[in-house]
């Protein structure tokens, strides 16, 4: 069995600042998850009856739970910003990292970049 070892390296100031747009990406994400809940909640929530709360799995069924929040609240963010999503996800710095290192090995494997 393979062990990884993982070392956490001083960043340089390049890596940093893309780090800090990653963040800041994803934070505009979550206000975009938290405006979708506020108008899901006043549309969809509001004409909810108990059986498709039920069947949505909704949260305000829970004792002492004062939050609205179902599966099919989730399932709709997903479906409206699911690109979004999987774009920030696939442009976390250390993916575009390996990626890009991967394919400049796979190039010098092909004699196409100089060693």
């Amino acid at each position: 069995m393979v062990k990884l070892e993982i070392r956490k390296l001083p960043g340089s100031p390049l890596w940093e600042a893309r780090m800090e747009d990653w963040r800041e990406n994803g934070d505009r994400i979550l206000r975009l998850h938290e405006e979708h809940e506020e108008q899901y909640r006043r549309k969809i929530c509001s004409k909810c009856s108990p059986g498709q709360r039920i069947r949505r799995d909704c949260t305000s069924l829970i004792p002492d739970c004062d939050e609205l929040s179902c599966d099919h609240m989730k399932r709709a963010f997903a479906r409206k910003h699911g690109k979004l999503i999987h774009q920030h996800a696939e442009l976390h710095p250390w993916s575009v990292s390996l990626r890009l290192n991967a394919e400049l090995e796979a190039r010098r494997r092909a004699g196409r970049v100089g060693a």
